[in-house]
């Protein structure tokens, strides 16, 4: 008995260190949940030159693994990321981190697959039709329950127009928008690396 007990208590480790690379293959989409953000080095080391640093909630495509270290008692690897430079993963999730501004990252429209809509740190956002063109642009900000969109280019064209809407936040992964002619579009958090 405590010889098949041994051998079902090798196939779960087994079956769960699997399971657990098969979740971190790359590459990845992860989130920044350093609240004071998260270092961009050159090389996968602490003591690398800092190329930049990316915000708290930001997200971050990894394409790949390197080697371990231990900083600030954490022990993870370094991930080589899209931009080319180096981060520390003992700082990145891959969910969404609590108490960074929800509408950060890429978006999907419920119901619509080719619509694309993202929200960067630095205030920028964008729609556009996947793997094509942008529709419009401009920078948002938030004030208490409502995202004020100010569209400064709109395919080709320059304009200046504001667009308020109030927004719900469904869980960290779906938001809803509403216009104030009611109007109501549901979106979804995009997590695939190629966006």
């Amino acid at each position: 008995m405590k010889f098949f007990k041994a051998i079902l208590i090798i196939v779960i480790l087994v079956n769960g260190s699997n399971l657990f690379s098969q979740s971190n293959q790359l590459p990845a989409v992860m989130y920044v949940t350093a609240s004071s953000g998260l270092i961009q080095r050159a090389r996968p080391s602490a003591s690398s030159e800092r190329r930049g640093a990316y915000v708290f909630g930001q997200r971050v495509v990894v394409d790949e693994q390197g080697p371990r270290e231990t900083i600030s008692g954490i022990t993870n690897h370094w991930y080589k990321t899209r931009d080319n430079t180096w981060v520390f993963g003992g700082f990145l999730s891959e969910a969404f981190p609590s108490g960074a501004p929800v509408i950060l990252g890429v978006w999907d429209v419920a119901g619509d697959e080719s619509l694309a809509f993202f929200y960067t740190p630095d205030g920028n956002f964008g729609v556009g039709l996947k793997e094509s063109s942008m529709l419009y642009s401009g920078r948002w900000r938030l004030d208490g329950a409502a995202l004020i969109l100010n569209i400064t280019m709109m395919g080709y064209d320059d304009v200046n127009e504001t667009q308020r809407y109030t927004y719900t936040v469904i869980n960290s992964n779906t938001i809803e928008l509403r216009q104030f002619n009611g109007d109501r579009v549901r979106l979804t958090r995009n997590n695939e690396p190629w966006l």
